[in-house]
């Protein structure tokens, strides 16, 4: 798929011997494996819980002294907030641990302090990532891919918490931010980060939205939030903005329309 690039396609809780050795001569590495759809972290709620423990854990014994480690984090270790409130890094954050995405939240936050723990042997980059959407996404229920595939076929939109708001951020501007994270931590030290859009829009107007930028004749269903999901998503992004010199340059609508004619392109083989 990319010139000069080799696939190794192993499980990082119970990783190979040449895995391990693969990660150890590595002067870069993004640690970025997850399961984040809602629906996923149900059916299996154990897997984050070990990605995110012995798989980290196995791939930080295995760098080298001086390595460069991006860790992606997610707007989910802050756990829920009041409606309107930006989550700035310094944030304790505010998640139960017996609640039903619980295992992701932890996860991530255990990974978190798992990853910090080296950060005067490794260049330690932590980014948390609020809601990313773009090409190449894969369609595993999360709401943007959800969304345009339903309005693409002309079948009803099933929205979920209507007013529930998160902010979307085009991948190609995650790409950005987190290359300039890499280059931070090389040269300036260690550092955590919110990378995401700074506005918000509520869910029952992002089904209005992809419907009309698809011209789709699809319905539009309400249902009530889904148990343990959260109300509000949304950043502040100005230590990114100070440190990193990084803004997102892709408007939602701008990103939507790349994304939806990436789809278009996908189903039409």
């Amino acid at each position: 798929m990319f010139p000069g690039c080799a696939l190794i396609e192993d499980d990082i809780v119970e990783p190979r011997k040449r895995t391990l050795e693969v990660i150890g001569e590595a002067d870069l590495v993004y640690f970025l494996p997850a399961l984040p759809a809602y629906d996923d972290i149900i059916k299996d709620p154990q897997a984050n819980l070990w990605i995110h423990s012995v798989g980290l854990l196995n791939t930080l014994r295995s760098m080298k002294d001086g390595t460069t480690i991006i860790f992606a984090s997610s707007s989910h270790a802050y756990g829920e907030a009041k409606w309107g409130y930006v989550w700035r890094e310094g944030d304790t954050g505010n998640v139960s641990t017996l609640a039903p995405l619980a295992v992701y939240q932890e996860a991530k936050r255990f990974g978190e302090a798992l990853v910090w723990t080296e950060r005067k042997r490794l260049k330690v980059g932590i980014a948390r990532i609020f809601n990313v959407f773009g090409p190449w996404a894969s369609n595993d229920g999360r709401v943007m891919e959800r969304f345009i595939n339903a309005a693409l076929d002309n079948k009803p939109i099933e929205v979920y918490g209507e007013h529930d708001a998160r902010s979307y951020l085009y991948v190609k501007d995650l790409d950005e931010g987190l290359k300039k994270l890499e280059d931070y931590v090389g040269d300036e030290g260690p550092l955590c980060v919110n990378l995401g859009a700074d506005e918000a829009i509520e869910n029952i107007d992002l089904a209005v939205k992809i419907k009309e930028l698809t011209e789709s004749q699809s319905d539009i269903n309400l249902h009530p939030r889904r148990r343990g999901d959260l109300s509000w998503r949304c950043p502040d992004i100005t230590l990114a903005r100070e440190k990193l010199g990084w803004k997102p340059r892709h408007t939602l609508t701008e990103g939507l329309e790349k994304t939806i004619e990436w789809w278009r392109e996908i189903r039409q083989g």
